[in-house]
């Protein structure tokens, strides 16, 4: 939610200079990880 709230303030600042006609907002998780070495396949998780 706070991402949104973020959004619309900094689009209520900019419609002070230009008209908005609409907002398209995608929320998605990356790992930045995999980008960095795409080599990386699975993840393992320490029990122990």
């Amino acid at each position: 939610m706070h991402r949104v709230e973020t959004t619309m303030t900094w689009v209520k600042r900019l419609m002070k200079f230009c008209p908005v006609a609409s907002i398209s907002m995608e929320l998605v998780r990356f790992d930045t990880q995999l980008i960095q070495n795409p080599e990386i396949k699975g993840y393992r998780v320490s029990t122990g």
